[in-house]
């Protein structure tokens, strides 16, 4: 596009760089969508987004896909690749996030296409709506439903820095970016080998080499016992979840309240393993890594010594033992189910050795390890990047000036 930036609402900033109405430094432009009613408008080979696709990201797959004649008849046009688009409206946090187009596309009236004039650069604005979603969210109309307009868009307001700053700035977030891809490809792939292995070494498919022994049958009632104690003064009271097993209560977010006594919880030892009697079969069990008190509808179970707490932590969020956990728990609807102790007893399991339970949980907890190390990776690079656009979309740091020379290049 040959249009320059309108400098007619431009505020010039203190550090040199300029304050622009989006709608002067790029084209604003709305959806459509083909007739529901006419087939021959659809299934096609044009992409066709909506704004559930829309999340800071690249968007280079679709859902849905319209003809030409579906463009021809509709608001609906088609965009190259590199394209930006906002949300205007949808469920939840959609409103007001911000995409690239990895693929010439289409998309519907609840978006806009950003298509910026030549003294703006694409990946420079994607980084600065991204980091300014909050605001951009605030402009929204009130109302039954809050959503933005083009007319709203088009006011957004934007730091604008000479063309080679830009690139060069959005060359630097773009680098932090891809730390990050490649660190949350790196979790992936190991939280996947973490699944193969515990499905095999939990289930005896897969043996270790100095173990040869027949794992024996028996029933969780055979190694476990109902820890009915009641609890005590001076213990931390800690919780069940779904995401991180036992943790202390007042680690949680939002962690409910209560008013019962200590002496009115239930006593929980390290090592014993407790859970959630309604959200077992979800996975809401884990094991104590300290003595403390949980609630009085979680049920906690004692280990006896021919099992090893943490592989039965590991074994206890396997897909086989969810399933009989839920077909061992009683109710007519699943948000009435419950599993009391009588019925956890009863469930059928096969064990190894104690010695071959205690290698196999240290594989899965060095697993784990691992994917902790990664996971605090991946939060202190966001954290990074975070303070890196605080600081270089406000021009509170300029980037160096081998770096503009290099940026004025791409």
């Amino acid at each position: 596009m040959s249009r320059q930036i309108n400098r007619d609402n431009s505020e010039t900033l203190p550090n040199g760089w300029h304050r622009e109405r989006l709608g002067d430094i790029a084209k604003i432009t709305t959806g459509g969508t083909p007739s529901r009613e006419n087939a021959t408008f659809w299934n096609g080979a044009i992409p066709w987004i909506t704004t559930s696709l829309i999340d800071f990201n690249v968007i280079d797959s679709a859902e849905e896909f319209i003809t030409p004649e579906g463009v021809a008849s509709s608001a609906a046009k088609v965009f190259p690749a590199g394209t930006l688009l906002i949300a205007m409206f949808g469920q939840g946090v959609t409103r007001g996030k911000v995409a690239a187009l990895g693929m010439d596309a289409a998309f519907n009236q609840a978006c806009v296409a950003i298509s910026p004039f030549p003294l703006a650069h694409p990946a420079y604005l994607f980084h600065y709506l991204a980091f300014n979603y909050e605001a951009i969210r605030n402009l929204a109309n009130s109302g039954s439903q809050e959503n933005l307009n083009a007319g709203l868009i088009k006011s957004i307001q934007i730091n604008v820095p000479p063309l080679a700053e830009q690139k060069a700035i959005a060359a630097v977030l773009s680098a932090w970016d891809r730390a990050i891809e490649q660190t949350a490809a790196l979790i992936a792939a190991k939280e996947r080998l973490k699944q193969g292995l515990m499905q095999q070494l939990l289930s005896g498919q897969r043996r270790l080499r100095q173990f040869r022994d027949k794992w024996r049958q028996c029933h969780l009632g055979d190694v476990f016992s109902d820890r009915r104690e009641a609890g005590y003064d001076g213990l931390p009271m800690l919780s069940v979840t779904l995401d991180a097993g036992v943790v202390r209560r007042a680690s949680r977010d939002n962690p409910v309240r209560t008013s019962l006594e200590h002496d009115e919880h239930l006593l929980v030892r390290k090592g014993d393993i407790a859970y959630n009697m309604m959200r077992m079969w979800q996975g809401g069990s884990g094991m104590a890594r300290e003595d403390g008190v949980v609630s009085p509808a979680y049920v906690v179970c004692q280990p006896s010594v021919e099992i090893d707490s943490r592989f039965a932590d590991h074994l206890f969020h396997t897909p086989r033992m969810i399933f009989l956990f839920w077909a061992y728990s009683y109710g007519l609807t699943d948000d009435r189910r419950r599993l009391y102790f009588d019925g956890f007893s009863r469930i059928p399991v096969e064990l190894p050795s104690v010695a071959e339970q205690r290698k196999i949980a240290d594989i899965i907890d060095r697993l784990d390890g691992e994917l902790h190390l990664l996971r605090q990776k991946r939060d202190s690079l966001g954290v990074q990047k975070r303070g890196l656009m605080q600081q270089l979309l406000t021009g509170t740091v300029r980037v160096p000036k081998s770096l503009l020379k290099e940026g004025s290049a791409t």
